[in-house]
């Protein structure tokens, strides 16, 4: 004769089951209104200018196939972040880095959004898909040493003396006018 599944097991296990599931949505709920409020975070206040030199001596390739040679960037102010379109912090942020673009680039600031050579079609993908305007490029083996993070999004901005002026780790909303005046102020070149 065939033995008989238990109803209060059954019910036991259906809840269980439902439970853990309810869980897991609100886990992932309170994960992503974490993310999406971690963008309205102000930065910090701008930094006593850097010490640190930048390494000019980095080659990276544009999206469209375009070779730069970061040296050719040396004396400019400059915008660099590291991102990745499979870092869902990064393709938040790159929406305030377009628009900081938008704002400061037509008056000499330099942008370098980097990915790793392994995202280039990717990143590709996604700057079409956003209409981004700002020079995405793509690096192999690695960036240099003096522009390690432990995380991306990462930024290092560089400023005409060839130092590192800031350098930032997380998701930041760039596009803030403290940042802009910031980056103006770099540009500003010494008498």
């Amino acid at each position: 004769m065939p033995r008989m599944i238990d109803a209060k097991f059954l019910i036991g296990t259906a809840f269980g089951s439902f439970s853990t599931i309810v869980l897991l949505i609100v886990a992932s709920i309170v994960f992503y209104q974490y993310g999406m409020n971690r963008k309205d975070a102000p930065l910090e206040a701008p930094p006593v200018p850097g010490m640190t030199a930048a390494d000019f001596d980095w080659e990276l390739t544009a999206l469209d196939g375009a070779a730069l040679s970061f040296s050719s960037l040396e004396g400019d102010v400059i915008f660099v972040t590291f991102w990745s379109p499979e870092c869902p912090h990064c393709v938040i942020e790159m929406g305030y880095i377009q628009e900081l673009y938008d704002v400061i680039a037509s008056e000499g600031v330099a942008f370098v959004c980097a990915t790793a050579d392994k995202y280039r079609d990717k990143a590709t993908d996604y700057a079409k898909k956003r209409g981004l305007t700002m020079p995405l490029y793509s690096y192999e083996g690695g960036a240099p040493s003096v522009y390690k993070h432990r995380i991306t999004p990462a930024a290092f901005i560089i400023g005409r003396d060839g130092k590192i002026a800031w350098s930032h780790e997380g998701e930041a909303k760039w596009n803030d006018d403290t940042m802009v005046q910031y980056l103006r102020g770099l540009l500003i070149k010494e008498e």
